[in-house]
């Protein structure tokens, strides 16, 4: 079902009266109607950690670097979410804040396996991985739109989620905007 169908169904409930277009359209209900879906979508997404937008990362070791990019349509990580090394069967360990890994930084011990931060929009390490050790993780994609997109853009745009959650955001949004 494409965001076009979810604004239909909305519509019908709100004015009675479903658009043709969405996206070509400068109706004031239309454009409403664009913003509202887009807003619902990104707020749908962060509510839960949906399999539908879970994507596995490897990030290869090379036995100096201790910092990585974050994948290019990372958007969270999961609330359970652990990251595991080919060092170990256990997985590294999250540093619960600031202060510990500048202590980290500054002793130099992290314990076993080793630990991991996302800081600076960078997955870090300590110690650096190892030549031909890896790290894996899953994380919540941004890419919520079909098309391999970040928002609707279009009327035949396809919503990753279940439609019905759409239309549904998309009828309460409104009326609680009016």
């Amino acid at each position: 079902m494409t965001v076009l169908s979810a604004c239909a169904q909305a519509a019908i409930v709100l004015t009675g009266r479903p658009p043709t277009a969405l996206f070509s359209s400068s109706g004031q209900f239309e454009r409403e109607l664009q913003y509202l879906a887009n807003e619902a979508a990104r707020a749908i997404a962060a509510y839960a950690d949906w399999q539908a937008l879970t994507r596995l990362h490897t990030i290869a070791g090379d036995g100096t670097t201790g910092a990585f990019p974050l994948p290019g349509d990372y958007d969270r990580f999961p609330v359970a979410g652990a990251v595991y090394s080919t060092r170990s069967t256990w997985p590294l360990r999250r540093v619960r804040d600031l202060n510990q890994w500048l202590d980290f930084g500054v002793t130099g011990m992290t314990g076993s396996p080793g630990c991991w931060i996302i800081l600076g929009g960078q997955m870090q390490f300590r110690p650096a991985l190892a030549s031909g050790d890896s790290a894996k993780f899953y994380y919540i994609s941004n890419r919520i739109v079909s098309g391999n997109k970040t928002a609707f853009t279009d009327d035949g745009d396809s919503f990753l989620l279940p439609e019905r959650l759409l239309t549904l955001a998309l009828i309460w949004r409104w009326r609680s905007l009016k």
